[in-house]
């Protein structure tokens, strides 16, 4: 039988079952049309209805309800939708995995879990916003550097890029102050020049291509011992100016090549910075070096005295590297020419200058000598070949010599005993200078050695020369007489003109007086009149006389010679002196120059320099080199009467 049902719900189905007529029949909840996931109920018109259980829905509780979703599938069990709320933060498809957990499978911009954070190449923006969009600075480099404010401030990039907007970003900077300059994009590892940093080095003043007027440069080397950039460095010859104006470093002990000369082709082209139009005068001119603060900082000022030749540049000697080269390459004996080939010219731009030697040198004659103790030897000789120097002229001021001994066996060094040569000018002409030179033999009978040096800078560096056979020469010094010197033995201060001096040599060997002279200093002064030898050799034991040209008879045929230079009254000094490579040497004084005694002269009683004949006591065996020393002829002297001349000509006979 059938029956009406009325249901007070809010899902009512009716489904008509066939056979029901009224009578009772089938029940139509029999076979549980809601698939076990809600409960049946039977109409009024027989039908059964289904009431789904949470999460179910469809009329025979056969689909998953809102929110809900089939897993396992196709097992027709509905459970809670992992996927709802959307777990993927809008940005993915949502799926369930093996499990039934909530999987989610991001959009291409976005990564994660739940698709909540940027894929790679993708960034947030605006910030915070949730929203990925493809990274700007995805492949770019935040690498730039520039120099601002005149080259004092390095503005560069941090590396740091940041998104401004889809497709738009922006590199982080910052400024840095640079204590040396900035250059190149950089903080330069230098700093600015301070006086002595810097030094002029080389001058071509005359290349042999092109005309002296083109192509001229010079070399600047950096001794500072760090970098330094030549930024605001002002240089100035005589016409011209030149300022950097833009950062240029100038590393280490290295030297830079300015002017207007073109290296491109050279095999090792040196650091050069551009001066196209420089032109200096290669007879008078200078180039001179100021720092960007105005401090000087170098400079050369030269004229026609200094050594210029064409093709051949000047290079300052690099010896003096070791001293202070800012001021001693104001001195034109420090330059000398360039010694190596450079294309067509003689220079070495951007290389370390050759040594300023001469090409040879060697010891002429005598290769031995024999002398006493402390007596003078004679003249030896040395020849010297420098190319374009002693080829080009004669006794040129670029060339110096010195002659030196030390202990036998010893090679010369600087530890020699040198005194200076002068050149032999009765040799001219030749493409060799001649030298002669002497010095004193030591105090010590012995065998020694000796040898010549030049130098083409001034003495900064020598080149030591040798006999033929590679050795030095030898010097034997044998014991001397009584008198270690010449002495003056007589003196003679008489009526009017008749003065005269008497000279002894007891040294025990012959002595050349052509480089002794007697020296009148007078009244009390420093100077006076000089009267040289000449070529005079006075043998051992003997004297040589001098006296006034207007000397009486009588006395004058006791002279061995006379001279207008030798008239001096008793208050006047009387010096007996040996000009050696230059250089003057006191053998023996009577008197005390720069000092007046008055008319009366020095001594006392019948010893007295003024009216009288003096002569030196026999136990006197060494003169008075010390012209200034007090003077008192007493002790050392016997005194005549006023033109006593019966003792000249010999002494302690």
């Amino acid at each position: 039988m059938c029956r009406a049902v009325s249901l007070g719900v809010v899902l009512t189905l009716v489904v008509p079952f066939p056979g029901c007529s009224g009578d009772d029949g089938p029940d139509p909840c029999g076979a549980d049309p809601c698939h076990g996931h809600g409960t049946c109920v039977v109409l009024g018109d027989g039908h059964a209805s289904c009431e789904c259980d949470a999460g179910y829905a469809g009329e025979f509780c056969d689909s998953c309800a809102e929110d809900h979703v089939e897993f396992p599938a196709d097992s027709g069990t509905c459970l809670d939708d992992p996927c709802r709320p959307d777990p993927c933060s809008g940005h993915g498809a949502c799926s369930l995995d093996a499990g039934g957990a909530a999987r989610c499978t991001c959009d291409a911009e976005y990564a994660g879990a739940a698709c909540d954070s940027c894929a790679d190449g993708h960034v947030e923006f605006p910030a915070d916003s949730g929203t990925c969009v493809a990274d700007p600075c995805r492949d770019v480099v935040c690498d730039h550097a520039e120099c601002t404010e005149a080259y004092t401030i390095l503005t560069a990039d941090t590396g740091e890029c940041v998104p401004d907007g889809v497709d738009s970003f922006h590199c982080v900077r910052e400024d840095t102050v640079c204590p040396g300059g900035c250059h190149a994009g950089r903080c330069a590892d230098a700093a600015y020049a301070a006086p002595g940093d810097l030094v002029i080095n080389e001058i071509m003043l005359q290349p042999g291509e092109p005309p002296a007027t083109q192509g001229q440069w010079f070399e600047v080397l950096n001794l500072s011992g760090g970098g330094l950039n030549l930024l605001g460095v002002t240089i100035h010859t005589t016409s011209q100016t030149l300022t950097f104006d833009e950062p240029a470093v100038v590393a280490a002990d290295t030297a830079v090549v300015i002017g207007a000369a073109d290296f491109s082709s050279a095999a090792s082209p040196p650091a050069a910075l551009p001066w196209n139009d420089l032109s200096v005068d290669p007879v008078s001119d200078q180039i001179e070096i100021s720092s960007r603060e105005g401090v000087l900082l170098d400079a050369v000022a030269w004229d026609a005295s200094w050594s210029h030749l064409a093709g051949r540049s000047l290079t300052l000697s690099p010896a003096l590297l070791a001293y202070t080269p800012a001021s001693d390459n104001d001195d034109r004996a420090r330059w000398c020419f360039a010694q190596a080939q450079h294309g067509d010219d003689w220079a070495s731009p951007g290389a370390g200058n050759d040594a300023c030697l001469p090409d040879w040198c060697e010891i002429d004659r005598p290769l031995a000598t024999t002398v006493v103790v402390g007596s003078l030897t004679p003249d030896i000789y040395a020849r010297v070949r420098e190319a374009f120097l002693t080829d080009a002229g004669d006794f040129t001021p670029f060339l110096n010599a010195q002659i030196g001994f030390g202990a036998a066996g010893t090679s010369p060094d600087a530890g020699w005993t040198w005194s200076a040569a002068d050149y032999n000018r009765d040799v001219a002409g030749a493409v060799e200078e001649e030298f002669a030179g002497k010095f004193f033999a030591p105090d010590t009978a012995g065998t020694y050695a000796f040898a010549y040096r030049t130098t083409l800078d001034n003495g900064a560096s020598w080149l030591y020369c040798l006999a033929p056979d590679g050795t030095p020469g030898t010097l034997t010094v044998a014991e001397a007489g009584p008198y270690a010197t010449l002495v003056i033995s007589e003196y003679v201060e008489g009526s009017g003109h008749n003065q005269a001096v008497e000279i002894y040599n007891g040294t025990g060997m012959a002595v050349d007086l052509s480089d002794y002279s007697i020296s009148i200093v007078r009244d009390g002064t420093s100077s006076g009149m000089t009267q040289r030898f000449g070529s005079v050799v006075i043998g051992d034991g003997q004297t040589y006389v001098i006296c006034d040209n207007e000397a009486a008879s009588s006395l004058k045929d006791l002279c061995d010679d006379d001279t207008a230079y030798l008239w001096y009254d008793g208050n006047d000094a009387v010096v007996l002196e040996a000009t050696i490579g230059g250089f003057g040497y006191v053998i023996d004084a009577i008197g005390q120059a720069e000092f007046d005694p008055g008319a009366s002269g020095w001594g006392s009683g019948d010893v007295t320099t003024t009216d009288h004949t003096l002569r030196r006591k026999c136990t006197v065996l060494e003169g008075d080199d010390d012209r200034s020393d007090a003077f008192d002829p007493v002790p050392e002297w016997d005194g005549y009467a006023i033109d006593t001349f019966d003792g000249l000509g010999s002494h302690c006979e």
